[in-house]
């Protein structure tokens, strides 16, 4: 996915065409946004409202991205105490969904350029650190919908050109192919 992001904003470059970058920003399940609260970015957007109405709760998963990306380290899916946004603990910014040992759950979703969309959903189970389960992409052309322990059936049914990729490594007869899903930082890749 990000490959396809890069490939994008380069050709977009090339040609001349203006980028927009990040056009939109929904977030779910963090503090006090239970259900997915969006707002549109444009070249210039305000926040504002009554304190403790949610507008720092809308920036800060965009800041644990940005610097569980910009770590010199991987901090695994979110760094969570870090220099734009610190926290203890990810059951501090989590809304619990159930009683204090049930799951709990967050959905951040980036709008690119109008034309992609990336939604990111992390899961704290107890006693665990959190943890991305599950992604999904959506372009142009192509969506993917990608999951935590996704097995090869899963990946076949749910990423379009993998029977294409697997075909181009069987015309050049290697040894074997091991393809997998893994975590790097905050994304999956394949």
């Amino acid at each position: 996915m990000a490959d396809q992001l890069k490939k994008f904003h380069i050709s977009k470059r090339a040609s001349g065409e203006q980028r927009l970058g990040i056009t939109g920003l929904g977030v779910s399940g963090f503090k006090s946004l239970v259900a997915e609260t969006k707002v549109d970015i444009r070249r210039l957007t305000l926040l504002a409202g009554a304190n403790s109405s949610g507008k720092t709760s809308m920036m800060q998963p965009l800041l644990l991205l940005k610097q569980t990306l910009e770590a010199a380290y991987d901090p695994g899916a979110l760094l969570i105490e870090g220099p734009n946004v610190s926290f203890n603990d990810a059951d501090q910014f989590l809304t619990r969904i159930g009683g204090p040992h049930e799951t709990k759950q967050m959905n951040i979703k980036i709008d690119i350029d109008r034309k992609f969309s990336t939604n990111l959903f992390f899961e704290k189970q107890s006693n665990t650190p959190i943890d991305l389960v599950r992604s999904i992409f959506s372009g142009e052309d192509d969506n993917y919908n990608l999951t935590k322990n996704m097995n090869r059936r899963q990946m076949v049914k749910n990423i379009p050109g993998y029977n294409k990729f697997i075909e181009f490594f069987a015309d050049n007869k290697p040894k074997s192919i091991e393809i997998r899903l893994q975590r790097d930082r905050c994304f999956f890749e394949i």
